[in-house]
Formats: C-alpha cells, sequence, structure tokens
C-alpha cells in the first residue's frame, strides 16, 4: 500500500454565488450588487450574495450565511436551485492566487426584503432582467448566467489580475 502525502502547497478555494431570481411582468429577473469603490472588483456586478466557503460549510451553507450577511435575506435550503459550478484557473504565472470552484445558485423563494449590509463592500443592489444583463459583470458570473441559458453544469475559465 503506498500511504497518502499531502501536499501542503496545492491548494484550491471554493466559493458560493448566490442570485435571487423572480418573475416580473413575464420576465425572469435577477438581483445583482455593485461592488464598492476601492475593493477588489470595483464597481464591477456580482451575484446577489457571494463569499468563500469556510471550514465546515457546504456551498449551499455558505449560500445562506453570505445571502443574511451581504443582503439581509434568509431562505431554506430546500429553495436553492444549482446553476452551474465554475472551475477558475489563474492563466498567468505565479504568484497568483490557487484556482477557484465557484459554486452558482438560483434562489426564488426568500424572507425579508434585499438591502445593501456591507456598505463598505457594496454600492448598491439591482434588479435585472436575465436577458440584459450588464456588461461590467465579472467574468465567471456572465459565464453562470451564459452556462443557465444553455444548460451547461460545469465549466472552466481561465482568469487574469
Amino acid at each position: 500500500m503506498i500511504p497518502y502525502i499531502m501536499n501542503k502547497n496545492f491548494k484550491t478555494h471554493s466559493a458560493s454565488m448566490v442570485y435571487l431570481l423572480r418573475e416580473l411582468d413575464g420576465k425572469k429577473q435577477i438581483l445583482l450588487q455593485k461592488r464598492g469603490k476601492g475593493t477588489f472588483g470595483s464597481e464591477m456586478w456580482e451575484a446577489s450574495a457571494a463569499g468563500h466557503v469556510e471550514q465546515g460549510e457546504s456551498l449551499t451553507m455558505c449560500a445562506q450565511r453570505e445571502a443574511l450577511e451581504e443582503i439581509g435575506i434568509k431562505f431554506n435550503p430546500e429553495d436553492i436551485e444549482f446553476l452551474t459550478i465554475i472551475h477558475v484557473l489563474p492563466v498567468e504565472p505565479p504568484p497568483l492566487d490557487n484556482p477557484y470552484y465557484n459554486g452558482h445558485f438560483f434562489v426564488t423563494r426568500w424572507d425579508g426584503e434585499p438591502y445593501v449590509c456591507e456598505c463598505d463592500k457594496c454600492m448598491c443592489l439591482e434588479w435585472f432582467d436575465l436577458d440584459e444583463m450588464p456588461k461590467e459583470m465579472f467574468a465567471d458570473r456572465s459565464t453562470a448566467i451564459h452556462n443557465y441559458k444553455n444548460k451547461i453544469a460545469y465549466s472552466e475559465k481561465g482568469w487574469r489580475r
């Protein structure tokens, strides 16, 4: 038997992105947040709520925690709809961050009215028609919407700083 040796230098990160989804006048809309000035992704449009998976959390547990922390809403695990997984790969030589596995989810039922809870990180929240997304979005977030429309469960996306 070959012993398992953990490589302490190899790490990946996981993050969860949750998008509130509603129907208004026959059109599907999603809630996006605009990142604050001076933050990572400054003035880019982002998922309704997003963040890193913490020790002991699943992707859906992270989605619930981040939604409460960032936009003040609660939802039940059975109200989460899987959207896609995107493996985000660095495409420049080191020292870049490690790869990410980002889980993207829709939520169509929630308790509370979404509002900006982290004013230092988020400028505003805005509803967008699913077919009229803003151009200034994080690349993997727009890929997630593309994947949803095209029924793609998994994809890979390279990124640069």
